[in-house]
């Protein structure tokens, strides 16, 4: 399971949402905590109050990236790895060609698939760039800054704890949610009034390991 920890009365409120509004999408069996409660079930754990979440999961990201490529494929789907994408081109929609040109380099030492060095042509394109989507935007001759899509990156880092701390707690522990002013964040971000991030918690993986984290730094261009 999973405990959104309150640490003062501050904050209780904010679990009363979240315990009403799991209730109100289906999320499963989840109860506020009291301290006294939640010291008996997570002894290393204390707050003001908890909301117990009875199930939660962990999952393997890479592992649940590649069935859904294996899924993908089943249905036809053709994936290209190792490609970069540097145009998107409008064009003349008629009966032999697309609305899109989208030209790539193939970067063969990257595995990806051999492709036609022109690249290719569709009727639509989804853009799911991550965290290259607006420069893939930016390709396509959209204003980012104008319509607001510009990203602003935050970085989380994830310390990894010990082994002799696997077994500190028992389920995963979450902050309870709150906006965080943060000077160094930028405008539109610090505009929005929503959280940095989800708080630093504890998580695990499937092989039991602990981890702590993430933290939250804005930076000016990605760094992985």
């Amino acid at each position: 399971g999973k405990l959104v920890v309150a640490k003062d009365e501050n904050e209780l409120r904010s679990l009363e949402i979240l315990h009403a509004r799991a209730g109100d999408n289906g999320a499963g069996a989840t109860r506020l905590l009291d301290g006294i409660e939640l010291s008996m079930i997570e002894e290393t754990v204390r707050g003001h109050a908890a909301l117990l979440v009875e199930e939660t999961g962990v999952l393997r990201t890479q592992e649940y990236v590649r069935s859904l490529v294996r899924e993908a494929e089943a249905l036809r789907v053709e994936v290209l790895v190792g490609m970069e994408v540097t145009a998107v081109v409008p064009g003349e929609r008629d009966e032999s060609r697309g609305r899109w040109e989208i030209r790539v380099n193939d970067d063969a030492s990257a595995g990806g698939a051999a492709w036609p060095a022109q690249g290719f042509v569709c009727e639509t394109v989804i853009d799911a760039a991550g965290l290259g989507a607006d420069r893939v935007a930016r390709l396509a001759g959209i204003d980012t800054e104008a319509h607001g899509l510009t990203q602003r990156f935050c970085k989380g880092t994830w310390l990894a704890l010990d082994e002799r701390f696997r077994k500190a707690v028992g389920r995963l522990v979450y902050p309870a949610p709150h906006v965080v002013s943060d000077a160094s964040a930028p405008e539109p971000a610090r505009a929005l009034g929503a959280p940095t991030s989800l708080g630093i918690h504890l998580t695990r993986d499937l092989e039991g390991f602990l981890f702590a984290g993430p933290d939250a730094e804005w930076i000016e261009t990605p760094d992985f």
